[in-house]
C-alpha cells in the first residue's frame, strides 16, 4: 500500500433509485489499481448528492462497506442527515476513513423516502491508498 493517498472522483447521474438502490464507488479500476481487486483504505473527503426528480419528499444518504447493508449496521461507512429535495447534501466531512469490501468497493446509497423514479446527481471524493 502506498503511503500517499490519491485523490479520486466519483460522479454521475444515476435513475430509478429507490429506497436500497446502489451505487458501487469502485476503486479497483484498471485505472486505479492496475485492475488487481483488492480491499483498499480510503478516506470520504466530500459527498455532494441531489435530488433531480421524483417521487421522494427527502432523502437520507449513506456510504457502506457492504453490498445490501442496513442503516444502523456495522457496515455502514456514512450516514447523512435527512435532506429536503430542494437541497444539496454536503456535509463537513472530517476523519471518515473505511476500508471497501474485498473486491474494492463502497456502496453509495441515496435512501429516497419514496418511490422508485428518483434521479440524483452525486459527487463524492474519496483519498484512496493504493
Amino acid at each position: 500500500m502506498s503511503m500517499n493517498p490519491r485523490l479520486t472522483r466519483f460522479s454521475g447521474r444515476s435513475s430509478a433509485q429507490g429506497a436500497a438502490t446502489e451505487i458501487i464507488l469502485d476503486t479497483s479500476g484498471a485505472a486505479m489499481t492496475g485492475g488487481s481487486s483488492r480491499v483498499t483504505k480510503v478516506e470520504i473527503v466530500r459527498c455532494k448528492i441531489r435530488r433531480v426528480s421524483g417521487t421522494a419528499a427527502n432523502f437520507t444518504p449513506m456510504i457502506n462497506d457492504a453490498t445490501g447493508a442496513a442503516s444502523g449496521s456495522i457496515d455502514q461507512v456514512l450516514l447523512g442527515n435527512m435532506t429536503m429535495v430542494a437541497n444539496l447534501f454536503d456535509p463537513v466531512i472530517d476523519n471518515a476513513f473505511a476500508y471497501t469490501n474485498t473486491v474494492g468497493h463502497l456502496f453509495l446509497v441515496c435512501q429516497p423516502n419514496a418511490g422508485a423514479d428518483n434521479v440524483f446527481d452525486y459527487e463524492v471524493f474519496l483519498k484512496v491508498w493504493l
